[in-house]
């Protein structure tokens, strides 16, 4: 765990994401901002509170920061855990967006020099 700098999940699917919501020390939630504000291009800049999530609380709960995708959740309940909960009805450049997201993100924090501050 102490090898961990930020664990993150999209479990509320993959629609248009507005931000991210995030768990952390304020100094992490500060360096989050700072790279989410790379998306600038995106539109997608914000941070929200509470990142918990059901695949990373037991991170989050040892002290990781921590990071879930904030989409528009209009459609999610329209297909989640139903037949027609496929590929087929995501909307590819929505897709990109939440993907694009993730990469910056996962790319940017990899990178630094030193993990995210801990709470």
């Amino acid at each position: 765990i102490s090898k961990y700098s930020l664990v993150m999940e999209a479990d509320s699917g993959t629609f248009l994401p507005t931000g991210l919501q995030f768990t952390g020390s304020d100094k992490a939630r500060a360096i989050m901002k700072e790279v989410m504000n790379l998306l600038q291009p995106l539109n997608v800049t914000k941070v929200f509170s509470n990142g918990e999530g059901t695949d990373i609380n037991f991170w989050i709960q040892a002290g990781v920061p921590g990071a879930s995708l904030r989409d528009d959740l209009y459609k999610y309940f329209f297909f989640h855990h139903s037949h027609g909960d496929t590929m087929t009805v995501m909307d590819p450049k929505q897709m990109n967006v939440a993907a694009a997201v993730w990469a910056v993100v996962a790319y940017v924090v990899a990178d630094m020099d030193e993990m995210l501050p801990r709470s």
